[in-house]
């Protein structure tokens, strides 16, 4: 039996408990930047940064995994 869990796309409360849920969702570093929108995030990592892409990214894979949620890179 599989179960899936999920906010509706659409929906005009889908985005407050998305919101809620990503509340502890943090970069590495403070030079990088997580901009969260609705039910999007991008992470901007410039050239600059003290923590590369890579490992920025893999945080936040491991968040993502933590909390049962699944990264849509589509």
């Amino acid at each position: 039996m599989q179960a899936n869990y999920g906010i509706v796309q659409g929906s005009g409360v889908g985005p407050t408990p998305y919101i809620i849920m990503e509340s502890d969702l943090r970069t590495l570093s403070y030079r990088n930047l997580l901009c969260k929108y609705a039910d999007d995030t991008n992470l901007i990592v410039p050239g600059n940064s003290d923590i590369k892409l890579h490992d920025e990214f893999s945080h936040i894979c491991n968040w993502a995994k933590a909390n049962k949620m699944i990264i849509n890179l589509g």
